[in-house]
């Protein structure tokens, strides 16, 4: 049981690129070549990233 109520809450600990100062995944990298309009919210956390680890 507390198998299943540690994967329900994986979703809600999901990491959000919009906000995170990690460096995004492969797929987000992909995402955001993909999707040119989200290269304001990608430009952000670049700068976020390189203000924690210049």
């Amino acid at each position: 049981m507390s198998l299943a109520l540690g994967v329900l809450a994986l979703p809600a600990l999901a990491r959000d690129p919009a906000t995170s100062s990690d460096p995004p995944t492969a797929k987000e990298m992909a995402d955001m070549i993909d999707r040119p309009e989200n290269l304001v919210a990608w430009r952000e956390l670049a700068d976020r990233v390189l203000a924690r680890d210049p």
